[in-house]
């Protein structure tokens, strides 16, 4: 890292949809005030000539995906105060995920954002895993929103897993890769999502984060994840910072902090 800044931070956000230029002037509030280095959206509700509403001052680098209608679009917002240079980008044409692999300040890093569909979710997060799984590495960072709970932690009631997710599941260890809020907090009960009228509570529509497990991990982490006020349906942000090893000299720890709601 150059002399700005020794840590990379990211943050992913279910804005469900920029189209209002309320929501956005919020949106750009936040992130000027906040100050991440990467910026992970899902549900834009942009198409591909909106895409200047994605705009930030400071923030040059935007890479989006999104289908033919005001519906899904994923997208990925680069600080300028890092140097990263892109070396490949894969974008889904119904706006449901993007892979964005490049270089910050010489160093290798693969973010794949992804928004899945509410009906089938675990499949389709399985099948992405699986049509990028020459592209994940040790540098790779999944996030987005999976509208799934991976297990039944992440559910308030304790409904068992399904064969899908269960199958999901399996193919995020085949691969080597771990749900960082699980490394951190393996029996916690918190989550993003709570609904009065179902009276349920979890991941359903969260924002979570994979990278690679400890035994493979090159990069300690530092992360903090934003919970929900009780009996109030929330979005909330999922942040995560990543530390270069030289610039830590304890082992990675994830924190937990409230947040004020954006939207």
């Amino acid at each position: 890292m150059d002399g700005s800044t020794n840590h990379i931070s990211i943050v992913t956000l279910n804005v469900n949809g920029l189209n209002s230029p309320i929501k956005r002037h919020r949106l750009v509030s936040w992130i000027k005030k906040t100050n991440p280095t990467i910026c992970c959206l899902q549900e834009t509700h942009l198409i591909g000539k909106d895409i200047h509403r994605l705009k930030v001052k400071g923030w040059e680098k935007i890479y989006h995906a999104h289908g033919p209608r005001k519906q899904a679009g994923v997208a990925i917002l680069i600080s300028n105060k890092i140097d990263f240079k892109t070396k490949l980008i894969k974008r889904d044409k119904e706006g449901h995920y993007i892979l964005l692999k490049g270089t910050i300040h010489q160093q290798d890093i693969t973010i794949i954002n992804i928004y899945a569909p509410n009906n089938g979710a675990a499949t389709f997060i399985k099948q992405i895993l699986l049509k990028f799984k020459n592209q994940i590495d040790h540098n790779t960072i999944i996030m987005g929103d999976f509208n799934t709970p991976l297990s039944p932690l992440d559910r308030s009631s304790k409904q068992k897993l399904n064969k899908e997710t269960i199958e999901l599941n399996i193919t995020i260890n085949n691969l080597d890769l771990t749900d960082i809020y699980r490394i951190y907090q393996p029996s916690s009960n918190g989550y993003t999502f709570f609904s009065t009228h179902c009276l349920l509570s979890g991941w359903y529509d969260a924002s979570l984060t994979f990278c690679p497990s400890p035994r493979s991990l090159s990069l300690p982490l530092l992360g903090a994840i934003f919970l929900p006020q009780k009996k109030i349906l929330r979005r909330r942000l999922f942040e995560i910072a990543l530390y270069q090893e030289y610039f830590l000299s304890s082992s990675p720890s994830f924190l937990l902090k409230p947040s004020r709601n954006i939207f």
